[in-house]
């Protein structure tokens, strides 16, 4: 559910990225592009990441750098809160 959730919370803002990983570790990748290896993320807007990753922290969500990490721990209330953060925070990256 994150992962498609942030897909599309981030294609519904109009911004180009690419979610991708498993569902326990994934990243966005800020970029039109496929990611298939290591050199395609190096495409990838670094600094729209860095963005994305202080609006959600100014939401109460922290992630690693770049991976999201997801547990056993959350609870639907949990994912419910980190999907509203995710429409938020890429809707603001959006105006800026």
């Amino acid at each position: 559910r994150l992962m498609q959730g942030l897909q599309a919370a981030l294609d519904r803002a109009g911004i180009a990225a690419r979610v991708v990983g498993e569902p326990p570790a994934f990243q966005a990748w800020f970029t039109r592009g496929e990611i298939s290896d290591f050199r395609s993320t190096l495409a990838a807007d670094h600094a729209l990441n860095t963005r994305f990753t202080e609006l959600l922290l100014d939401r109460g969500i922290v992630k690693a750098h770049e991976k999201f990490f997801v547990s056993l721990a959350h609870s639907d209330e949990d994912i419910a809160i980190t999907l509203d953060a995710f429409e938020s925070a890429a809707a603001a990256l959006a105006r800026s």
